[in-house]
């Protein structure tokens, strides 16, 4: 999003919807979000007990600003990690309400639930429940990667000073090592040997999905702005069009192979199997979308502006990019 210009006021340019669920939280920010994506947002955080909280996102007082009617404390740590998480990059996030009644700052935010937790509360709960997350990685492997994940969370809150936060981590990692009682033993690891091989195929597709997807959507979004800058009403019919394509292109595949490679580093091969197929249907949709809207992209492609509109060929070689090294990863 971009910065408001001077004398501009902030406007809503983005909604966001999160699944907030302490430093395993994920939030996805669009211009059009559903409860199509609880789904996803559920699969990329991995946690269990997360509350789903949507509104707008604009760009205000130097912060990326999340905007909803009732925010809850903690929140906007929560979604700060989870954009550094997502990105890898540190945002300066603020939550406010909507009539500005509450503003909740990252730097100053804590968590409603644990905030009063200190690091004898940490101590303890981490007493209690570490032996039984060692034992649970002995016998649970293929199950591994989340178990391991919430410790480290809870581990890094613990290390900054942020004593409530890693004792919700804790928290979460109870409900993991509970359901992993019902699973018996697993045997079910991926070799260390071919892990890193496995990693650096899927980086490579992922980086590929990256920029032939921001081609797409930027080429889209320069044709609906050629196209509402003419008088034409009936061109600016075309270009609400062209904004229901963009907005519907699918994006969950970089979001699927994050979530496999994360998988596959942790050598849990039952996560990795799980987020192959979760990155197999987001290529099946995303050839669905392909060959549903063909004749309105090549009508994108072909426009009379001449801008430089290129959607299917790219995004089809990258699909073939992608099931390839789907099916080359060694199990």
């Amino acid at each position: 999003m971009r910065m408001p210009r001077a004398g501009e006021e902030p406007k809503p340019q983005l909604r966001f919807i999160a699944y907030l669920a302490g430093t395993e939280s994920a939030v996805i920010v669009a211009k059009k979000v559903g409860s199509a994506m609880k789904k996803v947002l559920h699969e990329i955080s991995g946690a269990a007990g997360g509350k789903i909280a949507q509104g707008e996102c604009i760009f205000e007082k130097n912060a990326h600003t999340f905007v909803l009617e009732n925010p809850a404390g903690g929140m906007a740590k929560m979604l700060d990690g989870a954009l550094l998480t997502e990105t890898k990059v540190k945002y300066k996030v603020r939550v406010r309400a909507m009539d500005g009644s509450e503003v909740l700052e990252d730097e100053t935010d804590v968590e409603a639930e644990t905030g009063g937790a200190g690091e004898a509360d940490w101590e303890k709960r981490l007493a209690e429940i570490d032996p039984r997350y060692l034992e649970a990685l002995k016998e649970q492997p293929a199950n591994a990667g989340e178990m391991r994940a919430a410790m480290s969370g809870a581990n890094a809150s613990a290390e900054r000073g942020d004593f409530g936060a890693a004792v919700a981590a804790l928290n979460r990692l109870e409900t993991l090592l509970e359901a992993a009682k019902t699973l018996g033993k697993e045997t079910d690891v991926i070799p260390e040997g071919i892990v890193k091989q496995n990693v650096a195929k899927l980086d490579k597709v992922s980086s590929r999905w990256r920029k032939v997807h921001f081609k797409s959507v930027d080429g889209l979004e320069s044709l609906m702005d050629a196209l509402r800058a003419e008088e034409d009403p009936d061109l600016h019919k075309i270009a609400d069009k062209v904004d229901r394509l963009t907005n519907s292109l699918p994006s969950e595949i970089e979001a699927a192979i994050a979530q496999l490679s994360s998988a596959v580093q942790a050598g849990d091969a039952g996560g990795t199997a799980k987020w192959a197929r979760q990155v197999e249907a987001a290529v099946e949709d995303c050839a669905s979308y392909l060959d549903k809207n063909l004749g309105d992209i090549e009508r994108c492609e072909d426009n009379p502006f001449d801008l430089p509109v290129t959607i299917q060929k790219p995004i089809r070689e990258t699909l073939a990019e992608i099931r390839a090294a789907l099916s080359e990863l060694q199990l």
